[in-house]
C-alpha cells in the first residue's frame, strides 16, 4: 500500500519510526515512548505499533501492546495495523492483533475493512480471510464504491470463498 498524500510534519525523531522497528531498537523505541508517548506517529501517521505490524516484528508488537498502544489507531489513509497484517498476509501478526481486541471491521478511507484487504491479497493464502471470518468480520457492508467484502470474495476467490463461508 502506497503512502498517500502529503506527509504530516512531525518532530525529526519521529520521521522514520520504521527504522527503529527494522533495527529492533528497543532502547530507541523506549526513549521515543517516554518523550512522545506510545502512540507517537511518523509523517504518514503510522504509529510504532502500525510499523511493527507492517514489518512483521512480533517482539516489538507485543511490547507495544503491553505498553497499551492503541491497537486500532488509523494512519493517514485510515489503515490499522490489522489492515497491514492482512495486506502482508502475516497470520501471526493478525492473530495477535485480533486476540488483543483489534477492530476487525474498522474501515479505511475507502470504506474497506481488513477482510477486504485480506481477500484482495489472498492469492492462495486464505489464513487471514479465515481468521477474520471466524471472528465475525462483516462481509456485507458496502464500501464507498458500493461493493461488499462478500462480493469481492466471490469475484476474487470464487468457490474457495464459498467454501470458507461454509466452514466459518
Amino acid at each position: 500500500m502506497g503512502k498517500g498524500g502529503r506527509p504530516i510534519k512531525v518532530a525529526p525523531e519521529l520521521e522514520y519510526l520504521d527504522h527503529y522497528i527494522n533495527d529492533n531498537d528497543i532502547q530507541g523505541i523506549t526513549n521515543l515512548i517516554n518523550e512522545f508517548g506510545v502512540d507517537c506517529f511518523d509523517t504518514y501517521k503510522r504509529t510504532l505499533l502500525i510499523n511493527a505490524a507492517v514489518k512483521g516484528n512480533v517482539e516489538i508488537l507485543k511490547l507495544l501492546i503491553d505498553k497499551e498502544a492503541d491497537i486500532n489507531f488509523q494512519d493517514k489513509i485510515e489503515y490499522t495495523a490489522l489492515h497491514f497484517a492482512a495486506q502482508n498476509k502475516n497470520i501471526e501478526i493478525a492473530s495477535i492483533l485480533v486476540e488483543h481486541g483489534a477492530d476487525i471491521n474498522s474501515k479505511d478511507n475507502y470504506g474497506n475493512p481488513p477482510i477486504w484487504t485480506a481477500i484482495f491479497n489472498a492469492k492462495e493464502d486464505y489464513n487471514i480471510v479465515e481468521l477474520l471470518l471466524k471472528t465475525g468480520a462483516d462481509i456485507d457492508t458496502k464500501n464507498k464504491n458500493e461493493k461488499s467484502p462478500r462480493e469481492m470474495g466471490e469475484l476474487m476467490l470464487g468457490d474457495t470463498f464459498v467454501q470458507l463461508l461454509k466452514v466459518n
